[in-house]
């Protein structure tokens, strides 16, 4: 890359060359991290980023830099469940942060996508050394040091046994046209950092795997279970469940510190119904009161914090009128989800 890197060019914790190399004159000059950020800045309802790298066998997450600070208590609980989930899927693989575990990083990717847009974000270094090692009985002979298998002659070995001699090129004479006779030959660039071809099936598919488990758990909403009960004076106790299945909640908290997702929406559309009052049921298998929602467009509520992984919620409303009510939770990494209830 020379002196730009790909990975140093995001708009958060950016810093200038002095302090981190490769990160260029400003966020985003890089044409290739551009065209990334508009399609993820056009598209936002992306809920889940993994980003493949190479080497190292790590699964990486914020933050880059100690500076910025721990996530919020709430968003590392998911990450550390999906992480760790990623441990036992990819062997040799650990889930680590960036900058504790790794080193420090400016304006990376992950940290833009997790704090600037609000989506949670790994970054997948493939392939781990380590790999070739794959019994205990390999592992036992690589700490001797008189195995063929111990310290640096194990890259000899499996290049010259499972390789082929891939990996090597042999050294020989080259007329070079500025200095004239060099010897060019050693490992190939690519050598330890992307695994042998035999392997690379598994590394796709465990990393594959990996990745659709997180789209598994990303938050989707759903509606449940509805009930009307009349209170007297033409006024009605309108209840409905909301749930989020999933794992990732519809907003990072580290999202809704930032103001960079769109609150989720709590409408409610019915004809000639007016909305007196609307509040979250504590419990809804006991009584008592509810935690109203202060806000002054209660047919519209907008929930700044969305809406929590693997959770139901109840929201009630106390309306005057009859006739069909719908009420939608509308999320933007969540989905909408949508009730529709008789009011009579």
């Amino acid at each position: 890359m020379g002196g730009c890197d790909g990975n140093r060019n995001w708009a958060s914790n950016w810093q200038p060359e002095y302090i981190q190399g490769g990160a260029m004159d400003y966020p985003f000059q890089l044409p290739e991290a551009k065209a990334i950020n508009d399609f993820l800045m056009s598209h936002p309802n992306i809920a889940g980023v993994q980003s493949y790298h190479n080497n190292g066998g790590m699964i990486l997450r914020g933050p880059g830099a100690e500076w910025q600070g721990e996530y919020p208590r709430a968003d590392v609980n998911v990450y550390d469940e999906l992480g760790r989930q990623g441990e036992r899927m990819l062997p040799y693989y650990r889930y680590l942060v960036i900058w504790s575990g790794l080193y420090t990083v400016h304006g990376g990717f992950i940290d833009w996508t997790n704090d600037g847009l609000g989506i949670l974000s790994f970054s997948n270094e493939l392939w781990n050394g380590g790999q070739y090692f794959n019994s205990p009985e390999l592992q036992t002979q690589q700490r001797d040091p008189n195995s063929p298998i111990s310290g640096q002659r194990s890259q000899y070995y499996f290049d010259d046994y499972l390789e082929f001699g891939d990996q090597y090129v042999e050294w020989k004479e080259f007329d070079h046209p500025q200095f004239g006779k060099v010897e060019m030959g050693g490992w190939k660039k690519t050598q330890g950092r992307v695994p042998p071809r035999f392997m690379n099936e598994e590394l796709c598919h465990r990393n594959m795997a990996f990745s659709l488990y997180q789209t598994d758990e990303m938050p989707q909403m759903k509606s449940g279970e509805t009930k009307v009960e009349a209170i007297g004076g033409g006024v009605y106790r309108v209840r409905v469940d909301f749930t989020n299945s999933k794992l990732t909640p519809t907003i990072l908290a580290k999202a809704a510190e930032n103001n960079v997702v769109r609150p989720d929406l709590l409408t409610v559309d019915g004809k000639g119904i007016e909305v007196l009052s609307a509040g979250w049921v504590q419990n809804k298998f006991r009584p008592g009161a509810t935690d109203l929602i202060d806000q002054k467009q209660l047919d519209r509520i907008l929930l700044r914090t969305g809406h929590p992984g693997r959770s139901t919620r109840t929201i009630e409303y106390l309306v005057r009128g009859t006739g069909d009510l719908t009420v939608t939770y509308d999320s933007l990494k969540g989905g909408k989800a949508v009730a529709k209830v008789a009011v009579k």
